[in-house]
């Protein structure tokens, strides 16, 4: 094989396995930077309820947040206000949450509200408020539980429900007793393979000891990580065709096909300044047509 030609073929090879990489080491949110997250845990006590809820805001969605909570609108956002745009949030979302215990309709008391900023993709944060909720409730006779949420259904994003009990054995439902997701801090590999969409529990309790937790759905949802198994083939494709003794036309336009494939799945990944393009649109309101004309550049 011509020297030269070898030499090139590595080099463009070690240049597109390294932006990917660092690509795939970004912070970006796993589910987009438009995305709202939502986790709901029920525990189940025998004169109660109590819920714990998780909103996890992706960075525009965050940035679209913030004149809300920067309430005296100077640049800033102070314990003060972070704290009480926590208590509004978790107040609107007791009233979202509809719970019945044997077809009553229960009332949910606020307990606790906080609000943190994380670091997120291109200098912007995430935002994760939490609500920590109870409701009286008599469940030393058994009893129908159901929740629903209705709380901001018109974002995508992903919605989880867990039911455990302390004190209280569940006997059924339709939920699992363990977040798959640890409370929204770890996602599948995919999420977006299988986004879980959860926003409903249908429960049945009896009096007894112990937790009463029913087993947890499998952490591997179906299709994670497929997207990576398909880049993970066509990279060993692409270092088969480098290493090859000779490189005839066929083999060499394969070769480029394989990388402009690479390519394209290196620019769907974190980085390239999406996110900042994407707030900027956020902001100027931009069209859909401005968004395909960004987005065919990136």
């Amino acid at each position: 094989m011509n020297p030269t030609l070898r030499r090139a073929l590595t080099t463009m090879t070690l240049a597109v396995l390294a932006s990917t990489v660092s690509a795939t080491a970004a912070t970006a949110h796993p589910l987009g930077n438009f995305s709202v997250n939502h986790h709901t845990g029920l525990v189940l006590r025998p004169d109660r309820i109590d819920a714990r809820v998780v909103v996890d805001r992706a960075e525009i969605s965050a940035l679209q947040e913030r004149p809300a909570v920067d309430s005296d609108q100077d640049g800033t956002i102070s314990d003060t206000e972070a704290r009480a745009h926590a208590e509004r949030t978790c107040s609107d979302l007791s009233r979202q949450l509809h719970l019945s215990v044997g077809g009553t309709r229960a009332n949910w008391r606020q307990s606790s509200a906080t609000l943190v900023y994380e670091n997120g993709e291109a200098g912007l944060r995430t935002s994760r408020i939490t609500c920590d909720l109870t409701a009286p409730a008599d469940l030393t006779e058994p009893a129908d539980i159901r929740a629903e949420s209705h709380y901001d259904t018109q974002r995508i994003g992903w919605h989880e429900m867990t039911a455990t009990g302390q004190g209280v054995r569940i006997t059924q439902a339709d939920v699992p007793a363990t977040s798959t997701t640890r409370e929204l801090r770890r996602y599948p590999q995919d999420p977006l393979a299988s986004p879980l969409d959860q926003r409903t529990a249908a429960l049945r309790s009896e009096p007894g000891q112990g937790a009463g937790a029913l087993p947890a759905v499998a952490a591997d949802l179906p299709g994670a990580g497929v997207a990576g198994e398909v880049l993970a083939k066509v990279t060993g494709a692409f270092d088969a065709l480098v290493g090859a003794r000779e490189i005839t036309l066929p083999v060499g336009l394969l070769a480029l096909l394989l990388a402009l494939v690479l390519g394209a799945s290196h620019a769907a990944m974190p980085g390239h300044g999406k996110t900042i393009m994407a707030a900027y649109l956020a902001g100027r309101r931009g069209t859909r047509r401005d968004a395909v004309t960004v987005g065919a550049t990136v």
